[in-house]
């Protein structure tokens, strides 16, 4: 699992699969709150997004970490 924050759109995103590459999300879902679940070709979930983190958890700072 890796997390990136990209401080520029304000945006947290967990990937749930190392490997994603181009063309791996087939579909996603928006929630109310600016959560986007992604999911792969295969249905499975593969990849969350945070959006306007900063209004969710004040004074948000995030580097991109990788998880064991």
């Amino acid at each position: 699992m890796i997390y990136q924050y990209d401080s520029e759109v304000d945006i947290l995103t967990i990937r749930l699969r190392d490997n994603i590459g181009n063309g791996e999300i087939a579909d996603s879902e928006e929630f109310q709150g600016g959560l986007v679940a992604e999911y792969g070709r295969d249905g499975n979930l593969v990849q969350l997004e945070l959006r306007n983190l900063s209004h969710l958890i004040p004074q948000a700072s995030f580097a991109q970490k990788q998880a064991a």
